[in-house]
């Protein structure tokens, strides 16, 4: 009970919990809310005393829903029904749960045809649809939805007035405070602003947040009460939640969107944005051909950072980028790639050495943090647009590579992508040959990292790492080698390689412990593999093969990949989908997905980035970010994983928030497969009947 102590203030539910005589021991702020009690309750105050027309006596271990009526604080009733469920955990303690009836046909027939004409729509398309059909249900001469701003005004968000009645914004504005006081339920029916444009009655209810603040409102108008039907009200209650979830995901979603493309610490654009905007001037090489990408890196900045700390080294990370932003003629923009990591678009070969020069002098001078005088050069890297550029990563790569040759050239801070650079990269391509080579050795091999529920503390299953066991360096970390492999495509055997050994794995522990025993593993899997033509039949033939269940594999596939490949690759996982795999997105929250098209994609399950966990302690904006993935990844049905896990205060946090699962060195670090299985043997029969949840 000690998480639900925690979640019971939150609660949005109708819930409260008695003893034998119905004294009240918690109760939900939606239920206290109801029954208009006091912040507390009065000590000992009976729950049945607040109900009418209820069966009483009650016997307490009949759980079944039964009729009752409250009365609110102006005396109107209201129909409700209620259940008695007895709490297992703690004897003489009692659940009771209320509910509203169900609504009769009529009002069932207009939600229906509500959300029929509303379902495939989402944003400013979804509100304009439901004052639409609102109308056409309760044939009424208009119906709005307006936001309340900061100013106490509302302003009119969607509007339908077939009958041409005069509703502007004027009279909108002046109409704010006795539309909130109706709404409210604090005036009678009538409104006397009405009758200047004809209207009879009103009927609204209040756009609710979840933590109970007023968004705005919901009405319709008509010139004759007599003629709307008496669930009116009813419906507007019923659609009035569907509104507010829609307003709520598109603000969160624009929220996520500014988070996505403007790094948070400096303000300039990120990665994200980097990457889309230059893939977009290389589709057009008329616009790159006098254009240079300078890369920048602050020398000693892990120096900085380490002996006068975060606090100092974010500090130091805006100055430099208000420097470089001074650096920057009319048509150049500045970009924050990764930690110290600048990059600059140019806008044309006359004016590169002018800028290099200024940024040359821009880091001559110390910067002044918090009463230490700092001072940090700047290794840069210059690459000039060649014609094989066909993605904003080939141009960043030859940048990155010319920075990296002026950092390690002591004798000289700006560096040109050149032809020994072009040789150095060639020779790069030699791991790659390693790669194909280590597989054949047999130097590759598996980890697993366990992945555990976080609300019930027990293991749920594992992801599958691989591992390289060079012959000279000892073990390889997939950073090393898999970004290779994805360039030359030689990412498809290797996928398919530890998809292999993954099915065999689980047929060695299912001979060892038995099916019951079984936990699903996730497999990582790569874009251009999605799209492959036989993927389907591939993954499923070797599922055949081993005679393994569907629901033990679960696939991983990138956010930014998912992206990229929904046409063929999102019809490939929807087919593995539909056979009972689960399709997990990795790294959520690096990229920007539209969560209105995240929702019809063939995903269960969102993973949350590692780094927004490791900052979210620290920083609010990725407290944000979580908060944000957690509620919409719920309201869209999908489970929400947790990487890196690092230490009790993120785990107890995200069990706060309803996160579902987690995985990080606090938890489990990556073990061999034998250590996996003792892990496993130790997990019990009873946990691992209940481990297919994690998709569903």
């Amino acid at each position: 009970m000690k998480a639900m102590s925690v979640l019971w203030p939150h609660l949005q539910d109708l819930v409260a919990l008695v003893d034998e005589q119905m004294r009240i021991a918690q109760i939900s702020p939606a239920l206290r809310q109801l029954l208009f009690l006091e912040q507390s309750p009065p000590e000992a105050v009976r729950l049945s005393a607040l109900l009418l027309n209820c069966e009483m006596p009650l016997s307490l271990h009949e759980e079944r829903w039964q009729p009752c009526q409250c009365r609110d604080v102006q005396g109107h009733l209201h129909d409700l029904e209620w259940q008695m469920t007895p709490l297992k955990e703690q004897p003489g303690l009692y659940l009771a749960r209320f509910r509203k009836p169900a609504p009769d046909a009529a009002l069932q027939q207009a939600l229906q045809h509500i959300y029929q004409h509303t379902a495939r729509d989402t944003g400013q398309a979804f509100l304009d649809a439901l004052v639409r059909q609102l109308c056409r249900e309760l044939v009424v001469e208009g119906a709005l939805v307006a936001q309340w701003d900061d100013r106490r005004h509302f302003h009119l968000r969607a509007g339908y007035f077939p009958t041409g009645l005069a509703v502007d914004v004027q009279w909108l504005e002046a109409m704010s405070q006795p539309l909130l006081k109706h709404c409210m339920r604090l005036d009678g029916e009538m409104v006397p602003e009405l009758a200047g444009i004809g209207v009879d009655v009103l009927k609204s209810v209040p756009l609710r947040s979840a933590d109970g603040v007023v968004w705005g409102v919901l009405a319709v108008l008509d010139g004759d009460r007599r003629s709307l039907p008496a669930w009116t009200e009813d419906l507007l209650v019923w659609v009035s939640s569907r509104c507010v979830s829609e307003m709520e995901r598109v603000q969160a979603e624009r929220r996520m969107e500014q988070l996505a493309y403007y790094d948070t610490l400096t303000e300039l654009p990120n990665r994200q944005r980097f990457t889309e905007w230059v893939n977009t001037l290389l589709a057009e090489p008329e616009q790159c051909r006098d254009r240079a990408l300078v890369f920048l890196d602050l020398d000693r900045f892990k120096l900085i950072n380490d002996t006068l700390g975060h606090l100092m080294g974010d500090r130091l990370i805006q100055l430099a980028a208000r420097r470089l932003k001074r650096c920057l003629d009319a048509g150049s923009e500045v970009f924050r790639i990764s930690g110290d990591e600048f990059a600059i678009l140019t806008s044309g070969a006359s004016e590169l050495n002018r800028l290099l020069e200024r940024l040359v002098l821009a880091f001559d001078r110390p910067f002044q943090l918090e009463g230490h005088t700092v001072s940090t050069t700047a290794s840069i890297g210059v690459a000039s647009w060649r014609v094989e550029y066909r993605q904003a990563h080939d141009w960043l790569r030859d940048a990155d590579q010319a920075m990296y040759a002026a950092k390690k050239d002591t004798h000289q801070r700006i560096r040109h992508f050149d032809e020994e650079l072009w040789a150095r990269m060639r020779a790069r391509t030699q791991v790659q040959k390693q790669i194909e080579q280590a597989r054949e050795n047999d130097e590759l091999f598996l980890q697993f990292q366990p992945v555990f529920a976080l609300q019930e503390s027990r293991l749920r299953g594992f992801e599958a790492l691989i591992r390289w066991q060079h012959p000279e360096e000892g073990m390889i970390g997939p950073d090393r080698f898999i970004p290779y492999c994805e360039e030359s495509g030689r990412i498809l055997k290797l996928d398919r390689w530890v998809y292999r050994q993954v099915c065999q794995q689980l047929v060695e522990w299912r001979e060892r412990y038995g099916a019951d025993q079984l936990l699903p593993v996730n497999v990582n899997v790569s874009a251009s593999q999605v799209c492959q033509p036989d993927f389907v039949d591939y993954y499923l033939a070797l599922l055949t093969r081993f005679e393994l269940e569907p629901e033990l594999i679960h696939l991983e596939i990138t956010e930014t990949a998912l992206m990229e490949e929904r046409g063929a690759g999102a019809r490939h996982l929807e087919q593995l989908r539909s056979e009972g795999m689960r399709i997990v997105v990795d790294d959520f929250g690096m990229g920007y997905s539209s969560l209105g098209r995240l929702r019809h994609l063939p995903v269960d399950v969102l993973k949350i980035d590692r780094s927004f966990i490791q900052d979210m302690l620290e920083s609010e904006e990725a407290m944000e970010v979580v908060w944000a993935i957690v509620t919409l990844a719920h309201n869209m049905g999908k489970r929400i994983v947790a990487e890196g896990i690092e230490n009790t205060q993120q785990k107890d946090l995200l069990q706060t928030m309803r996160c579902d699962f987690g995985q990080g060195f606090l938890l489990g670090r990556p073990r061999s497969a034998g250590e996996a299985a003792e892990l496993l043997s130790n997990a019990g029969e009873a946990a691992a009947s209940g481990i297919r949840q994690l998709a569903g």
